[in-house]
């Protein structure tokens, strides 16, 4: 009787662990990178997950890939399903930072999710977000340069 009313309290607790520890959804973002001026350098690709985005203390994941015919395509690696703004460097002397000119200007290429319009200011996260919840999201992104 006793064993009887233990498993009756044990199942449920089981089931309930087997439920909570069931993983979380993922895919991967397979990144079409169009437009990239030369084959110099890496194309470097860094995820966001808030509003911050271009903050380097917000990057979720970073990716990079080598170029061929100015173009580049980047897999990452499984994320949990969510909304993220993906922004594509054209890191073209390859040390790992975006470089400006003598007006703050980038020197280097840019791009971001959705292909917004540039103005004097980085587009919001708003316009930039894309939303994983599958396996694969496909997405292109053409490089902008100044």
């Amino acid at each position: 009787m006793m064993c009887k009313r233990l498993r009756m309290l044990i199942w449920p607790l089981c089931l309930l662990l087997f439920v909570s520890a069931h993983p979380v959804d993922q895919g991967i973002f397979i990144i079409q990178i169009q437009g990239l001026r030369n084959a110099d350098g890496v194309a470097t690709v860094a995820l966001y997950e808030k509003d911050n985005h271009l903050s380097e203390d917000d990057v979720k994941a970073t990716f990079k890939s080598t170029i061929k015919n100015n173009s580049a395509v980047i897999m990452t690696k499984p994320l949990d399903y969510g909304n993220y703004s993906v922004v594509v460097l054209h890191d073209e002397n390859n040390n790992g930072k975006m470089d400006y000119n003598i007006v703050r200007m980038p020197k280097e290429g840019v791009g971001f999710s959705n292909n917004p319009k540039i103005g004097l200011s980085k587009p919001s996260f708003e316009a930039t977000k894309v939303t994983l919840g599958e396996k694969e999201k496909k997405i292109t992104i053409k490089m902008i340069y100044f």
